[in-house]
């Protein structure tokens, strides 16, 4: 992360991170979740650094977490309009050479210590315990739909179908540009995601032959 880029985070989570009874600023709250989350510090280690006290170390990183979604999710993860699903198929279209798609979805483990009491909820088909980001992403590798946290024993299609996002796709309320032409003279082909064979065949989901 560039200064520039951490200046800009700063600005943006200062006041919703800003307690004015503490000692603990702004920039130690944001510098010490970020070590956690961009390097897998641990708890320990970081209270140790900061010589606060590891229950507050974690306090920080979960109120810090929930800030930076709650704030940046609306500017960096917002929901495309009808223009830019079609400047994302021009972008497919152009990098990739794959008409009328406006995004690629996939789920990814995330491998996690199990949580206790939580039986066999996280253990996934590859044998180790994890939660799964859903995401829907563009031609260029941006995120423009994710959804964070389910079960890693749940199929990424069954998370798929449960997301605001797969709610959305299924019922056709996305704005997804007009149906075109994949070719000159062809009859009219809907816009389409991308995924693997985990996710049903649709209208608008494409996924490989078997």
């Amino acid at each position: 992360m560039t200064r520039s880029v951490y200046n800009l985070l700063l600005t943006l989570v200062a006041d919703a991170l800003r307690k004015p009874r503490q000692r603990i600023g702004v920039e130690e709250r944001v510098s010490l979740t970020l070590l956690h989350l961009g390097h897998a510090a641990p708890i320990q280690t970081l209270a140790w650094s900061y010589k606060l006290g590891r229950t507050t170390v974690r306090n920080i990183i979960l109120e810090t977490c929930d800030v930076f979604w709650r704030l940046l999710s609306p500017i960096y993860v917002a929901e495309p309009t009808e223009e830019q699903y079609k400047d994302i198929a021009n972008d497919f279209q152009t990098m990739w050479n794959m008409a009328n798609c406006v995004g690629a979805i996939d789920g990814k483990h995330i491998a996690l210590q199990c949580p206790r009491k939580s039986g066999s909820m996280f253990f996934n088909y590859k044998k180790f315990h994890s939660i799964v980001l859903m995401a829907a992403c563009d031609a260029k590798y941006t995120f423009t739909a994710v959804s964070i946290g389910s079960y890693g024993s749940q199929s990424d299609a069954g998370i798929f179908q449960v997301s605001e996002f797969g709610q959305s796709l299924i019922s056709n309320t996305l704005p997804l540009p007009p149906d075109r032409p994949l070719r000159s003279g062809a009859e009219p082909f809907p816009h389409f995601f991308v995924g693997d064979n985990a996710f049903p065949l649709r209208r608008n989901i494409m996924m490989p032959y078997s």
